[in-house]
């Protein structure tokens, strides 16, 4: 447990704590939860849909998890690896995947962020409505 976390909060920065957040949240409420919960962490952004225009095609929302990883909304989500604006690897996320894929990024993101007490508070926050608490 990170030092300064109130007792039986979540601890941000360990993946195993993450994914297990990350996994109850998409088995209680659906991906659509996940994406919810991965805008409410400190240092994300994220950017609309873009619909289909004359020579422009549709371009899906998406959660930006630090400079190179981005949670895109498409069906079903896709976890993406880009730098310099080039896509390197695309990984579909099904439900049963959700904790192995994003739970080291998003603790890497809160520790290149720093926020560990806001991001520790939507993580309890989350997994305490898993729990149905």
């Amino acid at each position: 447990m990170t030092a300064g976390l109130p007792d039986g909060y979540v601890d941000p920065t360990d993946p195993l704590a993450v994914g297990a957040v990350l996994e109850a949240t998409a088995r209680t409420s659906g991906l659509d939860a996940v994406t919810d919960l991965l805008t409410r962490l400190p240092g994300t952004r994220t950017t609309p849909a873009t619909p289909k225009g004359f020579l422009r095609s549709a371009v899906p929302a998406s959660v930006w998890l630090g400079p190179e990883s981005c949670w895109s909304c498409t069906e079903p989500p896709t976890l993406l690896h880009v730098v310099g604006g080039v896509v390197l690897q695309r990984t579909e996320v099904q439900p049963g995947d959700v904790g192995a894929a994003l739970s080291r990024v998003v603790a890497d993101l809160v520790r290149r962020t720093g926020q560990v007490d806001d991001a520790s508070a939507a993580l309890t926050a989350a997994r305490d409505v898993a729990a149905g608490l």
